[in-house]
């Protein structure tokens, strides 16, 4: 299996202003919808179970007492699907990934490319796992890991990728969480006009295991799920109605623009409810989501 690697960009983790409470609040909050997505590295993969929570989007910032995220973050998932095989909404088709495409690199080789045999999966991946350790997320300030009950949606895109991939897992790491993250889920979204685009394409639920803290990898494998390039992976949970949380790690490589996304909803301060980009606001902690895929380009 290949592993395709992002280049590093500045590490750098962007320490938030002591505020006093919840985030920054965003002028522009609407109400939320659902959206996530992923990454492939090794993992072991959990079970879990999920409760609905509100429809919005990840992120935070401090403020002072409620509860704010470092900057804005969150999110996981596992379990049964829901929407099998979307046939991808995206621009994009075409030539295989191999070398160095956009900030994406890839190793190793694939089978039969000239004979129509089945490729082999690769891995997809925009992050360092060595550096999965503070969720990204609604918190109160000044603790990262002082969670506040909202829900938030967290999704990489890559838009560096073309053609169309076969998807076996997706892996993403699971820095904190509150309570059970309600609905906890995986989202795959189109990525048009530099960001995740529409409703999920599809998505896959997850169990409460399968959003505990730590690295996860979920097999999908059997969903037949092939999606045109450029597409967003990430995960989505969490709700204030249930008092509970989903803190999605994110590494500590500053992202470039167009790549990591979040929305929330969450207490003031807290809630966005739009697809934000962590490189181009003002959020803590400044990373790339953890989260990545294994496919098959066919």
């Amino acid at each position: 299996m290949r592993r395709h690697r992002s280049e590093r960009a500045c590490t750098a983790v962007v320490a938030p202003l002591l505020l006093a409470a919840c985030t920054i609040g965003n002028p522009d909050f609407d109400e939320p919808v659902d959206t996530q997505g992923a990454t492939s590295l090794p993992s072991t993969a959990p079970a879990g179970g999920s409760t609905p929570g509100e429809s919005e989007g990840s992120a935070s910032t401090s403020d002072a007492s409620s509860g704010g995220s470092a900057s804005d973050s969150a999110s996981s998932g596992e379990s049964s699907t829901t929407t099998a095989g979307a046939s991808a909404s995206a621009t994009s088709e075409g030539s295989s990934t191999t070398g160095s495409t956009g900030d994406t690199t890839t190793t190793g080789t694939t089978t039969g490319t000239t004979t129509g045999d089945v490729p082999e999966p690769e891995g997809f991946a925009h992050y360092d796992p060595g550096q999965c350790s503070e969720p990204f997320w609604c918190f109160t300030w000044p603790n990262v890991f002082d969670g506040v009950a909202a829900r938030m949606w967290d999704q990489e895109c890559f838009p560096e990728l073309e053609g169309t991939y076969a998807f076996s897992s997706v892996e993403y790491t699971v820095a904190a969480v509150l309570g059970a993250p309600a609905d906890p889920q995986i989202e795959f979204y189109a990525y048009d006009g530099g960001k995740p685009s529409g409703a999920p394409l599809t998505t896959v639920p997850l169990t409460p295991a399968e959003v505990s803290q730590g690295p996860h990898s979920r097999d999908i494998s059997d969903l037949g799920l092939e999606l045109i390039a450029p597409f967003c992976i990430g995960l989505a949970g969490g709700s204030s109605a249930s008092g509970s949380d989903l803190g999605v790690a994110v590494d500590s490589t500053v992202p470039p623009a167009g790549r990591t996304f979040f929305r929330n909803a969450g207490p003031q301060g807290c809630q966005f409810g739009s697809f934000t980009d962590i490189a181009t606001n003002n959020v803590t902690p400044k990373g790339r989501w953890c989260i990545g895929f294994t496919a098959a380009q066919l």
